[in-house]
């Protein structure tokens, strides 16, 4: 029985009816073993290899020809809220606001943006309320922009600072709050809080 298969698979081949599925696939053409399976893992390990070394080159590429087109993400060197700006700087650096204040400044010094436009992106409770765009024409730049109030807008307000490439490259947020009610001067609540006073120094 053996003899006449072995017979059969002789005339096939020598017929060439008999053909690999793929005759240019060589992983089908190696007999299985232990060390050929390691063999092909090995091979398909260093393809993947390959691959991501391509897409770092890519990405390598990508940023050499950003530079040499002079594009920089550029850098904020100083921001702060403020209430007001005297000779293109701010007279305060503040955190939080009374809603009695109805307009805040935002400052920024940017650097190594020149030739470029920067956004100022105010938002409030996960919605844009505003956006300021402003040429940069030096390597160092001042730029401010404003945003008026009503004062039912209470909470967190954050500006963002977006380059040319539509990128965050700063973040900045304040607290905008009730105004405070405090007695004028002279006038004293009596709540009895300070009828014992023998223990004040």
């Amino acid at each position: 029985m053996k003899a006449y298969y072995g017979f059969t698979l002789a005339l096939l081949l020598a017929s060439g009816q008999l053909v690999a599925a793929d005759a240019t696939d060589e992983q089908d053409s190696m007999p299985y073993t232990p060390a050929a399976e390691q063999e092909q893992q090995q091979v398909s390990q260093d393809q993947a290899s390959e691959g991501q070394a391509g897409e770092d080159e890519v990405n390598e590429a990508q940023a050499a020809a950003m530079e040499q087109s002079g594009f920089s993400s550029g850098s904020v060197m100083r921001s702060a809220f403020t209430t007001r700006i005297e000779d293109r700087e701010p007279v305060d650096n503040v955190a939080q606001l009374e809603n009695d204040t109805q307009e805040v400044y935002y400052f920024t010094e940017l650097r190594d943006m020149e030739g470029q436009t920067a956004r100022h992106r105010w938002e409030y409770q996960g919605e844009v309320m505003a956006e300021v765009e402003f040429d940069v024409k030096g390597p160092r730049w001042r730029v401010w922009s404003s945003k008026r109030f009503v004062p039912d807008w209470t909470g967190e307000w954050s500006v963002s600072v977006v380059n040319a490439a539509n990128e965050v490259i700063a973040e900045d947020s304040f607290d905008y709050v009730a105004e405070s009610k405090e007695p004028a001067a002279g006038e004293m609540e009596n709540t009895g809080d300070m009828e014992n006073t023998g223990d004040l120094e």
